[in-house]
């Protein structure tokens, strides 16, 4: 954390309440990706267009990124480990 802003959230959040952050704004990236699947199939109808639910999805992925670089457990440029896309991928091939 480099810049005033990110110090200044350092220094007055409790790693507890980032966990409690973490864990509404997880169920908000829920709600989102969900939001977002109903724009895109149409089976039960939302007023919000596939944009603007493509729009939620990424700001609250950025708010649950936010939250885990505060609590350390991701950083800039990280990815996920090529194990578990290898674990994924033999999931996949397993179902077919």
């Amino acid at each position: 954390m480099e810049n005033d802003a990110k110090r200044y959230v350092a220094a007055h959040l409790t790693q507890r309440a980032a966990l409690e952050g973490l864990a509404e704004e997880c169920c908000e990236l829920a709600q989102a990706a969900l939001k977002l699947i109903r724009a895109i199939d149409g089976e039960n109808p939302t007023p919000v267009s596939e944009e603007k639910c493509v729009e939620k999805l990424h700001e609250e992925a950025g708010d649950v990124l936010m939250l885990l670089e505060f609590l350390g457990i991701v950083s800039d440029g990280m990815t996920a480990d090529n194990a578990k896309w290898a674990r994924w991928a033999g999931r996949i091939r397993a179902s077919k």
